[in-house]
């Protein structure tokens, strides 16, 4: 779906920030060294074999612009800021994200990942947006693992230097040259009646919190 502008402020919006957007984005991006760690037999780079659910904090979602042109989908909200999401997103070389949230649209957002999955393709979801709390995972990840029962992936990225934007994330925001890492989990699998919805997001929650400290603590690693 496309979000029509209300006013002339939002249609120029709507034609310069997602182009202006991508391209400082990818001009930044070309000087960043980033490696991966972990499971990366899991990275998109790897081509894995299946459809796989990508679940990152939200803080990480610039950064995660690196893997952009893998056959892989994010969920923009049914929003003008959604919207300008999207459109900055497609201008990167993502596919056509899902449309919908948590707040709006959960359900068909829902629907179209797991359309997307079916055709083999890969999801990222940022599993504590779009509002928070942050780093509080939420259950949409388990929700579209039942429904299409592909693996759910834990991912974390961590750089140095690290500056953060005051916002509720904290979004990370890596300057030009700076290093990084982005550490996948093991695979964690969720089927409907094996376990109670609580200890599912659990589950989640924990696969996200190991695999952040230990993207956070790889630079230190290296150091020594």
């Amino acid at each position: 779906m496309n979000i029509r502008p209300k006013n002339f402020k939002e249609k120029l919006l709507l034609a310069l920030a997602p182009t202006l957007g991508a391209g400082i984005l990818r001009a930044m991006e070309a000087t960043w060294r980033i490696q991966e760690a972990g499971h990366k037999e899991h990275s998109p780079l790897a081509r894995p074999k299946g459809s796989k659910i990508y679940a990152i904090w939200h803080e990480s979602v610039l950064t995660a612009s690196f893997y952009r042109g893998q056959a892989m989908h994010a969920l923009a909200s049914q929003s003008f800021d959604g919207e300008l999401i999207s459109r900055a997103l497609v201008r990167l070389g993502w596919k056509t994200p899902a449309r919908g949230s948590s707040s709006r649209g959960g359900s068909t957002g829902l629907n179209e990942l797991n359309g997307f999955l079916a055709l083999g393709e890969h999801v990222l979801l940022t599993v504590d947006g779009p509002r928070g709390p942050r780093r509080r995972a939420k259950d949409g990840a388990v929700q579209l693992a039942r429904l299409s029962g592909c693996a759910v992936v834990p991912v974390a990225f961590a750089c140095r230097p690290a500056p953060r934007l005051k916002s509720w994330d904290r979004m990370i925001l890596p300057p030009p040259l700076a290093r990084g890492v982005f550490w996948f989990g093991e695979e964690l699998h969720f089927k409907r009646g094996e376990r109670t919805p609580l200890e599912d997001l659990n589950r989640l929650q924990d696969g996200v919190d190991q695999t952040t400290t230990l993207a956070e603590s790889f630079f230190n690693k290296s150091a020594g």
